[in-house]
């Protein structure tokens, strides 16, 4: 699931928008939605307006690279490979 967060007046965020991809391992769709919504912002040069990120739900992939099929898919899309370490979604890092 994709979860968008607008920044109010509270909130430590230094950029407009934030989203963070969850599934269970973090090692494959969440990965490719971050993957992919990285590349689609850097396309219109607003990476600094925007927090990307990815983590799962479970904690049985932590510390994982992405599977391979997940790094073949983006690369046979023309979009960049992921170097992303799996972890699990916390509190602390949900924005």
């Amino acid at each position: 699931m994709l979860h968008g967060v607008q920044r109010g007046p509270t909130s430590t965020l230094t950029t407009s928008q934030a989203t963070k991809s969850t599934t269970g391992g973090n090692i494959c769709r969440s990965v490719m939605a971050e993957s992919i919504l990285k590349h689609m912002v850097a396309e219109k040069g607003q990476e600094k307006e925007w927090i990307i990120d990815s983590a799962a739900t479970s904690d049985y992939e932590i510390g994982s690279t992405p599977d391979s099929r997940t790094n073949l898919t983006l690369k046979g899309n023309n979009l960049p490979e992921s170097d992303h370490i799996a972890r699990q979604a916390s509190w602390t890092n949900i924005t």
